[in-house]
């Protein structure tokens, strides 16, 4: 909520109480045409203007301008303090502070060092679904969670809870919800869950887990760093094995295999070698999935059907696919 809809939601509740019209707005807001019938008064806040509109017929005695200066002043305070806060909080998840100085954050913030928060990052595809998808997430009311606008790029929601199977329900609610909203403009990206202090490892964990997932064309658009460990795995393999497995994917003619055949076997790999449900995902026919795992098996030798078949396939895509990148 930015300030303007605090100043709305101000002016509601004053016209309640007072049972009057009253419009609060700063000063860029005031030769508005709908408030040239209007009385104006205007007050200092903070070494900026102010103004205060009321019904033409309404008067505001000494009483009245003194207490809405009064709440005026307490609702800026409020706003500063929580912005200021929000800024510390981000430092805390984006930056990799020392310690004493992440301590003396997490203190000022009243965070309970004991609990486990995940950050879970939401990635839209274009700009103009940012404010959409802000206004979705926060409307879940639950107070296990907080959602913070990292900046153009990213919508942070904090989770606080540690069991794996209520933050993935969580995580598949809110893109069900994108994708029912918004036809599913956004990707997800979620880290462990960590203890406050290691916050910054949970967001390091989303923001790879997001590059991972759209590097790899992973077939869902949601992706768990957990998910990842094969990922991690390989690419802490030294550079030689790494251009070892490179080469063979090349003499196992994985440049001949179009992108479409690529993503079919990778989804058929992350779907535990089903049928049916890659078909289903791709929204093909099974035959259209026989016909295309068959002539991947022709043109690589691998009949990924098969266990041991499917695992050499991975490992060599992930690093096709990683050079392919680099380059």
């Amino acid at each position: 909520m930015n300030i303007h809809d605090n100043l709305f939601l101000l002016s509601k509740r004053l016209s309640d109480v007072m049972d009057t019209d009253i419009i609060i707005t700063w000063n860029d807001e005031v030769d508005k045409p709908e408030y040239s019938s209007y009385r104006k008064y205007i007050f200092f806040i903070e070494n900026r203007p102010c103004y205060i509109f009321t019904e033409r017929n309404v008067v505001l005695g000494e009483r009245e301008q003194a207490l809405i200066k009064y709440l005026l002043n307490k609702e800026i305070s409020s706003i500063n303090n929580s912005k200021f806060n929000e800024q510390n909080l981000i430092k805390v998840i984006t930056e990799a502070l020392k310690k004493d100085e992440k301590e003396e954050i997490i203190k000022d913030l009243n965070i309970n060092t004991k609990e486990q928060i995940s950050v879970i990052l939401i990635k839209p595809f274009k700009k103009d679904f940012y404010e959409d998808i802000v206004c979705l997430i926060s409307n879940i009311n639950r107070e296990d969670i907080q959602t913070i606008r990292l900046n153009d790029n990213f919508i942070c929601v904090l989770f606080r809870n540690s069991n794996f199977c209520t933050i993935r329900s969580m995580c598949e609610a809110m893109m069900f919800t994108m994708e029912s909203e918004l036809l599913g403009q956004a990707k997800i990206g979620v880290g462990n869950p960590k203890i406050p202090y290691e916050l910054n490892e949970s967001y390091e964990e989303a923001i790879k887990a997001l590059d991972i997932g759209s590097k790899y064309q992973l077939p869902t658009n949601v992706y768990y760093y957990e998910d990842l460990t094969i990922y991690n795995l390989i690419f802490s393999l030294e550079k030689d094995k790494i251009k070892y497995f490179y080469k063979k994917a090349i003499r196992m003619n994985f440049r001949e295999l179009s992108e479409e055949e690529l993503k079919t076997a990778n989804t058929f790999i992350e779907n535990n070698l089903n049928l049916s449900k890659t078909a289903k995902i791709l929204y093909i026919h099974r035959n259209t999935l026989t016909y295309r795992l068959d002539k991947i098996n022709e043109i690589t030798k691998l009949n990924i059907r098969t266990f041991n078949d499917a695992v050499e396939f991975k490992i060599l895509f992930i690093i096709y696919k990683a050079h392919e990148y680099m380059e």
